[in-house]
């Protein structure tokens, strides 16, 4: 009888350890991702393509120049990013 009910309550017990996070997960509300508007996606491309051109101008240069030159490069990238329309 001990046997049993041990049993049975380890399998309880595994039973609702699994269960448990995906019926978790399904609890949770309002979180559906939705599109980025195309103004936005255009203006990260753009974005990506201006970081990337200075980017490849900045391997050019050499030393404290290059340094420079990609600085300004992430920080032109991060700015942009931000002014992007969301």
């Amino acid at each position: 009888m001990k046997r049993l009910i041990t049993n049975t309550t380890l399998s309880l017990m595994m039973a609702l350890c699994l269960a448990s996070p995906g019926a978790l997960a399904s609890v949770k509300q309002g979180t559906a991702k939705t599109k980025p508007s195309t103004a936005h996606t255009e203006a990260v491309k753009k974005c990506n393509d201006d970081y990337q051109s200075a980017k490849k101008q900045a391997k050019a240069l050499k030393g404290q120049a290059r340094k420079d030159a990609l600085a300004a490069a992430h920080k032109t990238r991060k700015e942009c990013m931000t002014n992007a329309p969301k």
